[in-house]
C-alpha cells in the first residue's frame, strides 16, 4: 500500500480545513445553482392550501395554540434560532443557505397563519465559525429550540447545549461530539457509526475489479481523516483491497502531479476523495495532464456544486457522487423541489439554492409538524417526542426517505456524475427515483469522540 503525505502547520491551515470538511461530514451539502435567476411556475404539486408543503398538508396554519409553555412561547409567538456561519471572513457568506431558508420558511409559513395560530420569530445566530460557543450561549438564554442551522465548531458547544436543555433539529452536524448528542435529532440521519458506500456498490457490480484497486485521498485535518477512516473501513468489510492512502494540504498543492503519479504506480482503480472541489478540481487537471485517471472517482454530496461544475467539469472524468436529495435538474419531475424553489426565489435569498437549504427546510418541516402537534402543550419534551416519531420521512418528497427518530441513515441515494456540461443521475432507481440497497450502508469500527450527554 502507497502512503504519501503532505503537511502544513500553520493556524490558518486549521480553519480552513474545518470549513473544507463541514460538507463532508454532514449528511449533504452542495451549492448547485439553479439554471434560471427565477425558478419556473410548480407544476403537478399536491401541496392544496397555503401552508402544504409537497405531500404534507397543513405543515402551518391558523390555530388556537395558547400560553407561554416554554423559554420563547408565548400566546403569539415561538421564538427559535438558526444558527450558521456566513460571518466568517475567511469564507463570507459560509452555509448562507441556512440563513436564506430560515427566512424563507418563517414567511411562509407565518403568512399561512403560523404554527396552530403563533408566529415564527427566528434568531439569526451567526458564529462565524469562530464563536460557535458564544450563540449557543444566547440561544440557552432566548430560544426555545434550534432549527434548521449548523456551524462548523459545533464541537466547541456541544455540551453547552445539552446542559441547558436546549433541542436541535438541526440541518447538520459534524462533530461526532455533536453527532451524538442528546436533545438533537435531523431529517437526514448522519450516525457516526455507519458510512454510506452506495455509490461503491452500484459501480463495483458494473466493473468488479473496482474492489482490488481501491485508494483514498483526504485533507490532513483530524475530522476529514474520520470520514476517510471510517470508508477504509467499510470497504475493507466489503472485501476490497486499499492500495493507496494520502493526505494533501487543505489549501491546495502547487503540484498535484506525485499524488497521480503514486496513484498510477500503485494501480488505483477507484479513488476515494474527501475534500472539497477546488483541490478536487486541480487533482482531476493533473490526471488530464497524465493521461490517466482512475475507473472511477467517488466523492461526496459536497462537490455537487457549481464551482466543480464550472471550473472542473471538462476535466471530471469518471466522477461519481451521491445525493439523498432529488437534483435540482429534476425538478420539473419532483414538486416538492420546484415547490422549496419558488418559496425560496420568492423571498429573496442571498445565496443561491444550494442542496444544504433543502436541508435546513426538511428540517423546519419537521419542527412545524411536531410543534403544531403539541399544540397548546408546546414544551421541548413533547417537540422532541414528537420528533422522535417521525420514522417515514421525506420532507414532503424533497429527499429518500428517512428515519430521524431512529437515527438510521437511509439505504436509498441518487448517483450523480459531473460532466462538462453540469450534472446528471446515472441511475434513476425505481423507488421514487432513488437507488435502494442495504448493502449501501456499512457498520464501522471506528473510535471516535463520545458525544455531549444530559449531566456531562
Amino acid at each position: 500500500m502507497t502512503r504519501s503525505r503532505t503537511s502544513s502547520s500553520s493556524y490558518r491551515v486549521r480553519w480552513v480545513a474545518v470549513v473544507a470538511v463541514v460538507c463532508i461530514a454532514a449528511a449533504a451539502c452542495g451549492s448547485r445553482k439553479n439554471d434560471s435567476s427565477s425558478s419556473p411556475a410548480t407544476t403537478g404539486t399536491t401541496a392544496s392550501s397555503p401552508g402544504s408543503f409537497g405531500t404534507l398538508a397543513n405543515v402551518c396554519g391558523p390555530g388556537t395554540a395558547a400560553g407561554a409553555t416554554a423559554q420563547g412561547v408565548t400566546d403569539t409567538e415561538i421564538r427559535v434560532g438558526t444558527l450558521s456561519d456566513p460571518g466568517y471572513t475567511g469564507a463570507p457568506g459560509l452555509n448562507q443557505a441556512f440563513f436564506d431558508t430560515a427566512k424563507a420558511f418563517s414567511e411562509w409559513c407565518n403568512a399561512a397563519g403560523g404554527i396552530q395560530g403563533r408566529k415564527i420569530k427566528v434568531d439569526y445566530l451567526d458564529a462565524k465559525v469562530l464563536e460557535y460557543k458564544d450563540r449557543i450561549g444566547e440561544a440557552c438564554a432566548q430560544d426555545f429550540s434550534l432549527v434548521g442551522g449548523g456551524g462548523v465548531l459545533d464541537d466547541t458547544g456541544a455540551q453547552d447545549r445539552v446542559n441547558c436543555g436546549l433541542p436541535d433539529i438541526a440541518g447538520y452536524t459534524v462533530s461526532a461530539q455533536a453527532t451524538q448528542a442528546d436533545l438533537k435529532i435531523e431529517p437526514i440521519p448522519n450516525p457516526i457509526n455507519t458510512q454510506q458506500v452506495g455509490t461503491y456498490v452500484y459501480l463495483q457490480q458494473k466493473n468488479p475489479d473496482l474492489k482490488n484497486g481501491i485508494g483514498t485521498m483526504t485533507g490532513n485535518f483530524t475530522s476529514t481523516k474520520l470520514v476517510e477512516t471510517k470508508y477504509i473501513d467499510a470497504y475493507k468489510k466489503l472485501g476490497a483491497s486499499i492500495v493507496y492512502q494520502s493526505d494533501y494540504n487543505v489549501l491546495g498543492e502547487t503540484n498535484w502531479t506525485p499524488f497521480v503519479t503514486a496513484q498510477k504506480a500503485a494501480g488505483v482503480k477507484m479513488l476515494q476523495y474527501v475534500g472539497e472541489p477546488n483541490n478536487l478540481v486541480g487533482l482531476q487537471k493533473a490526471m488530464n495532464d497524465q493521461n490517466w485517471y482512475p475507473d472511477a472517482t467517488l466523492t461526496d454530496g459536497n462537490n455537487y456544486d457549481q464551482v466543480f461544475s464550472k471550473t472542473g467539469g471538462p476535466t471530471a472524468k469518471n466522477t461519481y457522487m451521491y445525493l439523498y436529495f432529488h437534483p435540482f435538474e429534476e425538478a420539473s419531475t419532483y414538486p416538492a423541489v420546484q415547490q422549496y424553489l419558488d418559496i425560496l426565489n420568492a423571498s429573496g435569498p442571498k445565496s443561491p439554492p444550494a442542496l444544504l437549504g433543502m436541508q435546513g427546510w426538511s428540517s423546519w418541516l419537521m419542527f412545524a409538524k411536531s410543534a403544531a402537534a403539541c399544540g397548546s402543550n408546546l414544551t421541548r419534551d413533547c417537540l422532541m417526542s414528537e420528533a422522535s416519531k417521525l420514522t417515514d420521512w421525506t420532507g414532503g418528497g424533497l429527499h429518500t426517505k428517512t428515519n430521524p427518530g431512529s437515527n438510521e441513515r437511509p439505504i436509498c441515494i441518487a448517483i450523480m456524475q459531473a460532466t462538462d456540461t453540469g450534472f446528471t443521475q446515472v441511475d434513476p432507481g425505481a423507488d421514487d427515483g432513488f437507488t435502494c440497497n442495504t448493502a449501501n450502508v456499512v457498520t464501522t469500527s471506528v473510535d471516535v469522540p463520545p458525544g455531549a450527554k444530559k449531566g456531562g
